[in-house]
């Protein structure tokens, strides 16, 4: 049985010249998060990892998700899992670039928004009010809201928009299913949960999100792919940028029952949370910075405080 290792720093791999198997940078990240195989992953499979869990916590993992799963050895020579780094593809279809061309194409993309590929360009259409994103980075890195310091070009640059919501929708190409996940993102636009709202399907706009899967599909895409959008006063925004991998979205889809809510917290924020609620089941090994909790109500008031 060949195993698997969870590259949650596959971004990273796709695009960054100093990306190293054993980079502390990169396995630190993965460590983090890799536990979300646990879940994820299919029944009898095995996780490659240099992580020590607790015995405990491995028997907790299986009695919530029915699996288990095998542990080895981490090694390179593991099948990467959270995505396909051997395919030369993913690189445009994961860049932000590959979006806001198929965004600019459909009419999609914010009035004043580019792709600025230096100084003198970022100094003559960049505003206040404008954000600049990295093309190749992902959950909120590399997004700013001044020209200030050093920047990589090319970035993408476009006006700020206040938010009423952000989701995800993952499109199957095969069985022609929809999964929607509202995405819980912090003023940073950093992922810090989600629930799933399945119930909102009938509000979004079919017909130019199967245009937007078409574009995908002519790009070679032919298994899944994820939107990221959001909803502001005006509507929806339904390409800020796609996913041709696994996201967080899929593990919210896989963990949470229908009105459960999942959140991220960091070390600061996880006493006041417990006791603040009751009733909630933590699915993270204990050690880890950030702690995944799964818990039914929470308050717009609650999620208000945390993300902004």
């Amino acid at each position: 049985m060949n195993p698997f290792r969870v590259n949650i720093d596959f971004e990273y791999e796709l695009f960054d010249s100093t990306w190293t198997f054993s980079g502390k940078k990169y396995r630190t990240m993965c460590r983090e998060l890799e536990w979300v195989y646990f879940f994820m992953g299919d029944d009898g499979t095995c996780l490659s990892t240099d992580v020590k869990y607790e015995k405990d916590y491995l028997e907790n993992v299986q009695n919530y998700s029915g699996k288990k799963i095998e542990i080895s050895p981490l090694s390179e020579k593991a099948t990467p899992w959270w995505g396909d780094t051997s395919n030369e593809k993913e690189k445009q279809w994961n860049s932000k670039i590959t979006s806001f061309e198929i965004g600019s194409k459909l009419g999609l993309n914010p009035d004043d928004s580019s792709i600025v590929h230096s100084e003198a360009e970022l100094n003559k259409k960049f505003k206040e009010g404008m954000v600049i994103k990295s093309p190749f980075e992902f959950s909120g890195r590399g997004f700013k809201k001044t020209a200030e310091g050093e920047i990589s070009y090319p970035v993408i640059i476009e006006p700020w928009e206040e938010r009423l919501m952000d989701f995800g929708l993952r499109y199957d190409y095969q069985k022609k299913d929809l999964k929607i996940i509202e995405n819980y993102n912090d003023k940073k636009g950093q992922f810090r949960g989600g629930r799933d709202i399945q119930f909102m399907e009938n509000e979004f706009d079919h017909e130019l999100l199967k245009m937007i899967y078409e574009e995908y599909r002519n790009l070679g895409v032919s298994d899944s792919i994820q939107l990221d959008c959001y909803q502001t006063k005006k509507g929806h925004r339904y390409l800020v940028e796609a996913n041709h991998r696994r996201t967080m979205g899929d593990f919210i889809s896989t963990v949470s029952s229908k009105g459960h809510s999942i959140l991220f917290l960091n070390k600061k924020e996880q006493k006041s949370f417990e006791k603040t609620f009751t009733s909630f089941t933590r699915l993270s090994p204990e050690n880890n910075f950030f702690q995944c909790y799964v818990v039914e109500d929470v308050s717009e008031s609650y999620l208000r405080e945390l993300l902004n």
